[in-house]
């Protein structure tokens, strides 16, 4: 539930890029890094947030991102290197894989908080930085929902490990009815992992927000962060239900299509295949941002699932008649949709109050790390 909004004015989010200007970012900057072999890529994501900082605007005042070109690719190679290394241990034997993987595991949540505080530290607004409190034991408690829906296939790997290191030395065990029992066992413990991971997710997504949003700082003023688990089982559950009825409306356009026998209407299936995606980023935004607060300003978010679902099958429409070609087109018309859908409700002056903190410059290879595995750590 939102916090008390009286006395205070409502600032909507706003971005004021459009698809024209950020193609011209984006082409020349594939250009440039695939002529580079990915060197340029560091200057192309500065040159990339920039633009998308710069377009956003709060109160009619833009946001600003420093981040540094040279110490992002120092941060990227490292990473590469690292990650790079990791992978190819995996195929000496089944030991190191097994150890590599839990390794990248455990520094999960360490990777995260020095994402966090990289983007936090080189983003600005109104001459003020923001900064991530968090810290990597903060960031286990959080994350670690993830890890007990695993056990159990963590546990059937273990007990299975001298099965995959016989098998190593001779292949042809996989033929033994012992090792394929085995095998059903792992498949069974695979399943049950993948079931916690469904009923345990709302959780996850929760105390994951929770961490994030409490340990945002703007100035000396601190993030708050007040959502039940119920709010986001909710939210899951909503986007269930948008799911079936997705399937319900499936089957009525086949059947209204072969009933009148005007096969086209079948088309009319693809939009609507994009409700169960809208309807859970929608549900996940709206619940996420009723409930968080920086200091004594209280977000909100008004995102709708049907105008999300054209959206999303409009943008995928646009990058396959041109051929991938339109998505920077894609990438700010879902920009400005959930920004311009975004609003703070800010006491007045309490923005020239804030005082400035000094803060280190922290390492860019958190961020290089997460982004390179593709880790979804936004906001």
């Amino acid at each position: 539930m939102q916090g008390n909004n009286q006395g205070k004015v409502e600032s909507r989010f706003r971005f004021t890029g459009n698809g024209r200007e950020y193609f011209a970012i984006w082409i020349v900057n594939l250009l440039l890094s695939i002529i580079t072999l990915g060197i340029y890529s560091a200057w192309a994501k500065v040159r990339r947030e920039q633009y998308f900082h710069r377009n956003t605007l709060l109160d009619d005042q833009p946001f600003e991102y420093t981040g540094n070109p040279v110490r992002i690719l120092i941060g990227r190679i490292v990473a590469l290197v690292v990650i790079g290394a990791g992978s190819a241990l995996q195929e000496v034997n089944v030991t190191l894989a097994l150890a590599v993987t839990v390794i990248f595991f455990l520094l999960f949540p360490w990777v995260i908080v020095r994402s966090l505080r990289f983007r936090a530290r080189n983003t600005r607004y109104r001459n003020l930085t923001f900064s991530f409190t968090g810290t990597t034991w903060g960031a286990i408690k959080a994350y670690f929902w993830i890890f007990i829906a695993l056990m159990p296939l963590a546990i059937a790997t273990g007990m299975m490990y001298p099965e995959l290191r016989a098998l190593e030395g001779n292949p042809d065990l996989a033929r033994s009815p012992g090792f394929t029992n085995s095998m059903l066992i792992l498949g069974g413990a695979g399943g049950l992992s993948l079931l916690l991971f469904l009923v345990l997710w709302p959780a996850y997504q929760c105390y994951m927000r929770a961490f994030l949003h409490r340990h945002i700082r703007y100035g000396n003023v601190q993030g708050e962060f007040n959502a039940p688990v119920s709010a986001f089982y909710g939210a899951v559950f909503n986007t269930f239900g948008v799911s079936l009825l997705t399937l319900v409306l499936m089957g009525v356009i086949v059947f209204v299509a072969r009933l009148v026998d005007q096969s086209w209407l079948v088309l009319l299936v693809y939009p609507v295949m994009f409700l169960p995606q809208a309807a859970y980023s929608v549900n996940l935004t709206n619940v996420t941002y009723a409930h968080a607060r920086i200091g004594d300003n209280n977000f909100a978010s008004d995102l709708q699932i049907a105008p999300m679902a054209w959206l999303l099958f409009s943008n995928l429409l646009l990058l396959v008649v041109t051929l991938g070609l339109a998505w920077p087109w894609a990438k700010v018309r879902l920009a400005r949709y959930r920004l311009e859908h975004t609003s703070l409700f800010m006491t007045p002056g309490l923005v020239d109050s804030v005082l400035g903190e000094v803060q280190k410059d922290p390492s860019a290879f958190g961020e290089e790390a997460a982004e390179f595995l593709d880790f979804d750590i936004s906001l």
